[in-house]
């Protein structure tokens, strides 16, 4: 009988672990691609534009890339900005928060950084540069790139993958 119920408690201690192992695997896979430790302002693209003095600070856009060029001097993205969900990708099911200039002044292949791919990044408010939005006059809240995350078309990243397997390997 006392077999019995250390065998039952036995059971019940490694289906909690299991279980808490699952959870922690979980969680670990579901991180934002960004720490906010260094974000100085929470000002949206549009609050920008209509205050171009508030442009002063770090902080974490995403959005629609529209355009993509390379310069002489720089590369630079317009994108129209929406609103960033938990894991900082934009919600593009949410109205628009307007549209931004992003500029690294290093080289990125624009090809990779196609119209119509979201991306998130974070950068350092540098003003407003004044643009056309087709025959309109439009002044862009711009963002000097420190570092940027593009996401995947297919959503690939958001999907688990569990592999299980017992076997052997051998060669190359």
């Amino acid at each position: 009988m006392k077999v019995q119920v250390l065998k039952s408690e036995r059971q019940s201690f490694m289906q909690i672990v299991a279980v808490c192992a699952a959870t922690i695997l979980l969680i670990g896979c579901a991180t934002p691609p960004f720490k906010t430790d260094s974000l100085s302002v929470k000002l949206t693209p549009a609050e920008v534009q209509s205050a171009p003095e508030t442009a002063k600070g770090t902080v974490i856009w995403g959005g629609v890339i529209v355009s993509s060029v390379n310069l002489v001097d720089r590369t630079q993205f317009e994108v129209l900005a929406y609103p960033l969900d938990q894991y900082q990708r934009p919600a593009t099911d949410k109205k628009s928060l307007g549209r931004f200039l992003l500029q690294s002044p290093d080289y990125i292949e624009t090809q990779h950084y196609a119209p119509g791919r979201e991306l998130t990044a974070i950068g350092t408010l540098q003003g407003v540069t004044k643009g056309e939005v087709g025959e309109a006059v439009y002044e862009y809240p711009t963002v000097t790139l420190s570092d940027v995350h593009l996401w995947h078309r297919d959503n690939s990243h958001e999907k688990t993958r569990f592999i299980f397997g017992i076997g052997l390997n051998v060669g190359g």
